[in-house]
């Protein structure tokens, strides 16, 4: 029978030993979920080499494809099967183990070629060092079919088996880099491209690749990609591709509900702080795919969990609909109507003060006084003892046709917007000026400007004598380097602290101009070439974004237990 342990090294198969026990070679035969659990190995998180156990997710997608396979193969066809899948839930390594199974084991299906496409960069590598591998030479060597395995070139791998109870196989399972220009010709039948969206240019693979085998080309197509923040045109196409013609394509959608931890904690949907969201969007998905009712307080708190860790790439690593995954390809708003309409409802009933601020030459205090159409407006005054942050987004022209000077000074207490600049055409040392008063009357606040273009700003300050800098870590404190640098990475960081924000509603904002701007800021998708999407977040057109800045930089700035409204849940882990 067989064995229930597992050494903890790669074991290349034994030809000499097979089981003899029909009921068991049945039960496999039949069973590949038996199978995977009880002869098949995979490397752990923590490199250990265990039995492979299927997860949720794993066993709903091998319950639509391996009928697919098994069917499909024999039939003188091209079928396309676009599986699109929820992050982390295994779906490459359960592609090895089941073209393992069909070559080595499923009666009826010889003379077959899989040949799977992947990228063979360092995460490639890696994928098959510690997935590939020990599925294919990790298995129990009791039952394992003679298997040779030939590598070509450090690229392309062949393993072919070729018998199983004494029958003749000959099929092939081939790993080819996702950089090839051809397959070989041969009665292949089985093609999988593995995480599309890693692929440099996979339009010219396909294209190198489709005419390889020459009599019946491929009879199933598969294409398997997490379509999250990478955003490749290519397979977002597959996916409308299968949406529009169910007849030749089938869409194999598996959400992340499907992937969460196994380890249940009972908890009631009840004890949950839900969202509109949870009810109107994840309910009725966990109850259109039969999850059990017991299981939804979980589900909805793991999502909750995940949601702190990263709050705008929740819906594109873990979408819950197609719909959502197909919004991911197009324009659209940063932040959602509803959530605009409570800011305003929330801040706008407070009405700022337009000042003028300036510095007693003889007594050296900060004086502030109403006036008419100033750049500065007061909203709340300073609390005694209250820690406040100033937030810059400099400017590098004078100009009235430049962008404007923006600065909001927010509570750091409960995040709430106090006091803001914003106007253009004077010198950037006048608007440092007037920083560095307002500053002063908050209490000394801490001051963050956007550092990328902000030399003259910060020279200023440091001339008058003001050192509350915010620093985004010890080595910027040594090297006199204040405030946040945006780059492409850092500004989506941070525009997802900013939304979590608001979503959580923990940001009152009276300002109404910050507010409008919030309301048109727009996460862009553009395509370049064929392939892939350069997604950017900007205002529409030639409209203005300064506020929206110092917001998000505002996020950057905020520690842990800043970043959690609701106690138990965990908090976002931030750097800075």
């Amino acid at each position: 029978m067989a064995k229930k342990t597992f050494e903890n090294q790669y074991r290349l198969p034994n030809k000499d030993v097979h089981i003899t026990d029909p009921e068991e070679l049945d039960r496999i035969f039949e069973d590949y979920a038996y199978f995977a659990e009880n002869y098949q190995q995979i490397v752990d998180k923590n490199g250990v080499l265990r039995p492979m156990r299927l997860n949720p997710a794993q066993k709903v997608l091998a319950k639509r494809i391996l009928p697919m396979i098994m069917k499909d193969t024999r039939l003188d066809r091209k079928h396309n099967v676009v599986i699109l899948k929820a992050r982390q839930m295994g779906g490459s390594t359960l592609v090895v183990s089941l073209i393992n199974y069909l070559c080595a084991f499923v009666e009826g299906i010889n003379n077959l070629h899989m040949y799977h496409i992947f990228p063979v960069g360092a995460s490639g590598g890696k994928f098959y060092n510690t997935k590939v591998l020990p599925i294919l030479t990790g298995v129990h060597p009791d039952l394992y079919p003679t298997m040779e395995c030939a590598f070509n070139d450090s690229t392309t791998k062949e393993i072919v088996y070729w018998h199983t109870k004494g029958a003749i196989r000959n099929n092939r399972y081939e790993i080819v880099s996702a950089n090839a220009s051809s397959l070989r010709g041969g009665t292949g039948q089985v093609l999988i491209l593995d995480e599309v969206a890693d692929y440099t240019k996979p339009h010219d693979l396909e294209a190198a690749i489709s005419p390889a085998i020459p009599d019946f080309g491929f009879s199933l197509v598969m294409y398997l990609s997490t379509f999250s923040d990478k955003r490749s045109s290519y397979f977002l196409d597959k996916i409308k591709t299968a949406m529009e013609n169910p007849d030749d394509w089938t869409l194999v959608f598996i959400p992340w509900y499907f992937i969460y931890p196994e380890v249940k904690q009972g908890i009631n949907l009840e004890e949950l702080d839900l969202t509109e969201y949870d009810r109107n969007v994840i309910i009725p998905s966990l109850e259109k795919d039969d999850m059990p009712k017991g299981e939804w307080g979980d589900c909805i708190s793991w999502y909750h969990r995940k949601q702190l860790e990263m709050p705008l790439r929740i819906r594109q690593e873990y979408p819950t609909t197609i719909e959502e995954v197909i919004s991911l390809g197009s324009n659209e708003k940063v932040f959602s109507p509803k959530d605009i309409e409570r800011l305003k409802t929330k801040g706008l009933s407070i009405s700022g003060t337009s000042c003028n601020i300036s510095t007693d030459v003889l007594t050296n205090k900060v004086l502030v006084s109403q006036c008419q159409d100033s750049p500065l407006r007061i909203y709340k005054k300073p609390l005694p003892s209250h820690h406040y942050t100033t937030i810059v987004d400099p400017i590098t022209s004078a100009s009235d046709g430049s962008d404007f000077f923006a600065a909001t000074v927010m509570d750091s207490a409960n995040h709430e917007q106090v006091a803001t600049i914003r106007g253009r055409g004077i010198p950037e040392e006048e608007w440092a000026m007037m920083t560095w008063a307002l500053c002063r009357y908050y209490n000394r606040a801490l001051i963050c400007p956007e550092s990328n273009v902000a030399e003259g700003f910060k020279a200023t300050i440091w001339n008058l004598g003001y050192y509350n800098w915010y620093y985004v870590n010890a080595l910027a404190r040594k090297n006199r380097s204040p405030g946040i640098r945006t780059t492409s990475t850092s500004k989506v960081t941070m525009i997802e602290r900013l939304q979590y924000l608001i979503k959580n509603d923990m940001l009152i904002l009276h300002d109404p101009d910050w507010i409008r701007e919030l309301e048109i800021f727009e996460r862009k998708v553009k395509r370049v070439g064929e392939e892939r999407s350069i997604v950017t977040y900007a205002a529409p057109g030639k409209q203005h974004d300064d506020t929206v800045s110092t917001l998000w930089i505002y996020a950057g700035t905020l520690q842990q237990n800043q970043l959690s409204p609701h106690v138990g849940r965990r908090p976002l882990i931030i750097g800075g």
